[in-house]
């Protein structure tokens, strides 16, 4: 893909994972997925999972085969429907999708669970060879609106935003960029008008998720539906804590640090916990992969890039709303104004959340063919 998404890099990227000494290998994440089984009942989560971790592309598929279209945002903007469960979720995402039905079972399910996640906008790469897989269940107790590339470019300059087989490395590069952060400001506004307020803006190989190099203690909040939302309100409202963390999560945009979790495999890490028979953990990359970069032995540089940011897209102003694209924001601060002062550089665990970005396998990792010029 545009970021170079081949072995060569994926092998680089493994052995940067020298890093997940003793020390930087966790188990927290884990509890979720009982949590979600017992939340939606084994049945759905059986079918819900059937696709979890299978990286294929049936080149026979048809875009609309996939698609529910009263998904898509023209038809069903003004008509909405509303979830039928009585679980409420608060939180919302703006999600960009490039062939990842592989990974987005689980990244739908778990976010479901853990923000709670209420309103879902997916964005489709006008690159991609398939479309999102949406199960009935979703559209019963989701929000989920569906955009192609032609509903957030912009109208007059689609030349420079939808990507062409001819163009170079460079040009797919910065298309790519232009694409996802004009997604991220469509959907922002999108969200905006239907009255919703947190928002996050992450990829599908990244799980927001407590970070234990904060607080131990705070491994038990995983075991209950709404943790992330949960977390924020305590750090709100805890005149106890950190003037830093209090300050953080006190802001209309919260930027979470990531870590990088490596495609290294330990079975006995897990050998505590009860998975159903009917469970195969190997296809989850929360359940597979536990050894990450140990953020104690790195301060300064203990983080997988620059952070993600979580909005609250409420209190955009028509100010904000008037100009889009890259003097307004990137897909990192999708929303300058909101984020300014805001580092995206911070140590991972100078705060109670953070983004868990998992490489996963080289059958995963190499499904893309983006715009990074990801390669083996």
């Amino acid at each position: 893909d545009a970021r170079g998404r081949n072995y060569t890099t994926w092998k680089k990227r493994l052995a940067l994972m020298k890093w997940a000494v003793p020390g930087g290998v966790d188990e927290e994440i884990v509890p979720w997925i009982f949590g979600f089984i017992q939340m939606v009942g084994t049945q759905t989560a059986q079918r819900l999972f059937q696709d979890v971790g299978l990286p294929k592309i049936n080149s026979q598929t048809q875009k609309s085969n996939f698609v529910d279209k009263s998904l898509h945002l023209k038809e069903s903007k003004t008509q909405v429907q509303k979830p039928a469960s009585n679980f409420n979720g608060t939180f919302s995402s703006c999600l960009l999708f490039k062939d990842d039905n592989h990974r987005l079972s689980e990244w739908i399910a778990y976010h479901y669970y853990a923000l709670p996640l209420g309103y879902l906008v997916i964005g489709v790469d006008s690159s991609t060879k398939t479309q999102p897989k949406i199960d009935k269940y979703w559209r019963e107790h989701l929000n989920i609106i569906i955009l192609n590339e032609t509903q957030y470019c912009d109208q007059g300059d689609v030349e420079r935003c939808i990507a062409k087989e001819n163009d170079s490395l460079v040009r797919s590069y910065s298309k790519h960029q232009r694409r996802q952060l004009l997604f991220y400001q469509a959907c922002s506004i999108h969200l905006k008008e239907e009255g919703r307020t947190w928002t996050t803006f992450h990829d599908v190989d990244e799980f927001v998720s407590i970070s234990e190099e904060f607080d131990s203690n705070l491994n038990s909040a995983i075991k209950t539906p709404g943790f992330v939302e949960k977390i924020i309100h305590r750090y709100q409202q805890n005149g106890t804590s950190t003037s830093f963390v209090n300050e953080k999560f006190s802001s209309s945009c919260i930027i979470l640090s990531r870590v990088l979790y490596s495609s290294t495999e330990d079975p006995l890490l897990l050998r505590n916990h009860s998975f159903p028979t009917w469970l195969d953990k190997d296809r989850f990359d929360t359940l597979r992969y536990l050894h990450r970069k140990n953020p104690r032995l790195h301060r300064g540089q203990a983080h997988d890039g620059a952070g993600k940011a979580i909005i609250d897209v409420s209190l955009l102003t028509s100010d904000d709303l008037k100009k889009r694209g890259a003097d307004t924001g990137t897909a990192h601060k999708p929303w300058r104004t909101k984020c300014m002062g805001s580092s995206l550089y911070d140590d991972y665990g100078l705060l109670p959340l953070g983004i868990h970005h998992y490489l996963g396998s080289w059958e995963s990792y190499s499904m893309r063919n983006d715009a990074r010029g990801r390669n083996y």
